[in-house]
């Protein structure tokens, strides 16, 4: 079994005594990296948190990397055309969404993480990067098997978004070091619960390392 970031986290253990998480799922033969919501409403201002430099850090070297090897990028991102868009819900839990209506600051990519010209961008009105938007289709179409994700919130949009992914079958590794969340609590109870149940939470270093395994194909040493 090939080891994880959180090999070692007393929960880990446990469930996998339990038979929980036993195994990792590794990556399939076509991966794309997935940056989710890296925008300016949640990396700058009182949705930041004091992990969001690092995390912006360590998703522009994992983007160095793919667009390097070849590796194909997606960016997500919360865009809504009016208020209104937003919907019950989120007007009421999350009153900030209103930064997000095109044309705010708070729709726009971080300038530290922006997607190429020739990078798909895809705009979504709810949590998961799956829900009413073209992404499962486009993935599909560029025979993409398996996601490295990183982005924000950790237990909110990229959680909905690995829940979705591991859904439809895709191999799902979410890079640890390159989440973010409002509340650090929050986002250590979901890495945990990712790595038991949807997919591999690895480091920096394995992330990348994956990248590059990618890259070299399935029939090298070391591949999947």
């Amino acid at each position: 079994m090939a080891g994880g970031l959180l090999d070692d986290d007393p929960m880990i253990v446990r469930y996998r005594e339990l038979g929980v998480g036993v195994d990792n799922v590794g990556m399939g033969v076509a991966p794309a990296l997935l940056v989710v919501d890296f925008q300016r409403a949640f990396t700058q201002g009182p949705l930041a948190s004091e992990h969001t430099e690092a995390a912006l850090a360590t998703t522009a070297e994992l983007l160095d990397c793919a667009r390097d090897v070849g590796v194909p990028v997606v960016f997500v991102h919360v865009v809504y055309e009016d208020e209104d868009e937003i919907g019950a819900v989120w007007r009421a839990k999350g009153r900030r969404m209103v930064e997000c209506v095109r044309g705010r600051a708070g729709a726009e990519f971080d300038p530290r993480v922006v997607p190429r010209a020739d990078e798909l961008v895809l705009e979504k009105k709810r949590a998961s990067a799956f829900y009413g938007t073209s992404l499962d289709e486009s993935l599909r179409g560029r025979g993409i098997d398996s996601l490295l994700i990183c982005g924000t919130s950790t237990s909110g949009c990229v959680r909905a978004t690995v829940v979705d992914g591991a859904a439809r079958d895709y191999r799902i590794t979410v890079v640890g070091d390159a989440t973010d969340d409002r509340d650090p609590n929050s986002r250590e109870a979901t890495l945990i619960d990712v790595q038991a149940k949807y997919g591999d939470v690895v480091s920096l270093a394995e992330g990348i390392e994956r990248l590059r395994l990618a890259a070299r194909g399935p029939d090298q040493e070391g591949g999947r």
